[in-house]
């Protein structure tokens, strides 16, 4: 399904999901799995679930808002990638998808820049046989 971002204030993300017409007093999460390894992400300190609230939900659409407050350094972690995400509604899954994350700083790629000894692209000729 398609998860959108409204915004991200640093405090708070609000996101809408393409599912209409949630019942208004369940209780809402929002779990995200790791691709590598497919088991819950301890991206966000060790939680990977995290409660949601209810802004509104019409014959379209759903908007949640996560409080991202109680984890002081959501924006900090060097968790880039591809994960899977969950929003369930009193337990029972109402939208799963993929979802990319990227964080500031992101952290190192891990890479080296290469240096070639041959700069002047001169090739290395084995046998040169004389016409």
């Amino acid at each position: 399904m398609t998860l959108e971002i409204i915004s991200y204030t640093g405090t708070t993300l609000d996101f809408s999901i393409n599912v209409p017409n949630v019942d208004t007093t369940a209780t809402f999460t929002f779990d995200i799995f790791s691709q590598l390894s497919n088991t819950a992400a301890q991206v966000f300190d060790p939680l990977a679930s995290f409660p949601l609230t209810l802004v509104t939900t019409n014959a379209r659409y759903t908007e949640f808002t996560i409080s991202t407050a109680p984890y002081q350094t959501f924006g900090d972690q060097h968790g880039n990638g591809m994960y899977n995400y969950v929003v369930k509604e009193n337990g029972g899954v109402i939208d799963s998808g993929s979802l990319k994350l990227i964080f500031s700083p992101g952290g190192g790629t891990g890479t080296q820049a290469y240096i070639s000894n041959n700069e002047g692209r001169q090739a290395i000729v084995y046998y040169d046989p004389a016409y």
